[in-house]
């Protein structure tokens, strides 16, 4: 069924829709209120809550909660990224940038199992990863005033001489 085109009740976002092809491409619509219009939302574009969730589920249905404690998803995370630096070890960094299309999609396997363990570790800390990341980018805009290190790769002490 090629080409079929089908919609998902979006269970964890009352008031959204799924648009999906059966190839796997999809896009979240909302419901929009009366009078308003919001334009689709690509699967890619959808939010960490989402995956959140449906993380949730998936851990609940296999029973595997009890096993995701911090310490846990900590070291699968780091098992995880470890595996995204093998497929780079040894190669030079004009390799590094042309990659295969099959080497490409393993290592794309590998960032979505980093990205799993990192948002179950941010579920279980009750961290939200996007605030999260937004402090931290602002503290590093203090650490790195572009004007001081454009161009320069040293560490923020390198720049407080």
């Amino acid at each position: 069924m090629v080409g079929a085109v089908f919609y998902l009740l979006n269970a964890t976002t009352p008031g959204k829709i799924a648009l999906c092809e059966w190839a796997g491409r999809c896009q979240i619509l909302r419901v929009p209120k009366p009078g308003k219009t919001d334009p689709p939302m690509s699967v890619s574009e959808r939010d960490l809550k989402t995956l959140k969730m449906a993380l949730r589920k998936f851990a609940a249905e296999r029973d595997w909660d009890k096993f995701h404690s911090p310490k846990n998803l900590a070291m699968a995370l780091i098992g995880e990224t470890a595996e995204i630096v093998e497929h780079f070890q040894w190669l030079t960094e004009a390799q590094s940038k042309r990659l295969s299309a099959a080497k490409k999609q393993e290592i794309q396997e590998e960032i979505g199992d980093t990205l799993i363990y990192l948002v179950r570790l941010a579920d279980k800390l009750n961290v939200d990863l996007t605030e999260a990341a937004f402090i931290k980018l602002e503290k590093n805009r203090q650490k790195y005033p572009a004007q001081l290190v454009k161009g320069k790769a040293h560490k923020y002490t390198h720049y407080q001489k």
